[in-house]
Parts: structure tokens; sequence; C-alpha cells
């Protein structure tokens, strides 16, 4: 097991805790319940970067990317199979780092963050 820190907006933090103590089970339990619950298209689209599709001629604009926001590190302890799949899932939905995925997750799963 390996302590990975996870920064989770003020909101989720609550919510994540309220959670985790209601159910007895531990952050990293929680993690991979909201993974389980959270479908591939709502993390798609919640990473997904829009580009500038008004300017049709010229060079295209860089793409905003969605990225993570300021937060309150919790320490999530991982297994590194736990860990090395949670990097290919950075990977797979273009999320800007392993917390601001974790943050996505847990605040889609608990509600705190909107679809």
């Amino acid at each position: 097991m390996k302590n990975v820190a996870i920064y989770l907006p003020p909101e989720t933090l609550v919510a994540a805790r309220t959670a985790s103590r209601h159910r007895d089970i531990t952050y990293a339990d929680l993690l991979v319940d909201a993974f389980a619950d959270v479908d591939d298209a709502t993390l798609t689209a919640h990473f997904r970067a829009d580009a500038n599709d008004d300017n049709e001629e010229g060079m295209p604009r860089r793409a905003a990317r969605t990225s993570g926001v300021a937060g309150i590190q919790r320490q999530f302890r991982l297994t590194t199979e736990q860990i090395e799949w949670l990097d290919a899932q950075v990977r797979a939905f273009n999320a800007p780092s392993r917390s601001a995925l974790a943050a996505a997750v847990l605040g889609l799963y608990l509600g705190t963050v909107s679809p």
C-alpha cells in the first residue's frame, strides 16, 4: 500500500468524509465505488477539451482543458495495482492528473460536481 495525495474541493471532501464514516469504509474504498458507479461517457464528457468551433478558417485555437481546482489534500492508501489502474484512467480520459480524475469521480458520485 502506498499513500497517494488527492486534492478534493471542500464540498466533495465533506461529502466523502460523511459517506466514508456513514458506510464505515476508507476513502480508497469510496473511490473504488465511485469508479464503479460513474460511467465512462460522463467522465469523457467531463474531461473533453472543447475546441473553438467558431474559427473555421486559419489555425485552430488551442482547446481549453478542464483542470483541477484548489482543494484539501487527503491521503488515499492504494495498492500498486490500483495506482497503475488509476494512471491508465488518467490517460484514457485525458485528465490533467490522478488527483483531478479522482476528485471528479468522487464529486460526480457524491453529487457535488455536475455531470
